[in-house]
């Protein structure tokens, strides 16, 4: 009896490495052109985050000093 669509070699066990072949085979990598380029909606996030840093800073140095 067979392993699996993943037993390569039809020992009737799927070992580590035929997973990782298996992964390397159906793994889709055309996700940038199915999407297009990165939309960059983690600028305003990173941005936002960033000023709430500044701003936490600027309260928490009074008590710093």
């Amino acid at each position: 009896m067979s392993g699996g669509i993943f037993d390569f070699d039809d020992d009737g066990e799927v070992s580590p490495e035929e997973e990782a072949l298996a992964f390397m085979v159906l793994m889709d990598d055309d996700d940038e052109e199915e999407f297009g380029e990165r939309s960059g909606g983690g600028g305003c996030l990173c941005a936002l985050l960033a000023a709430a840093g500044i701003i936490a800073a600027a309260a928490a140095l009074p008590f710093l000093v």
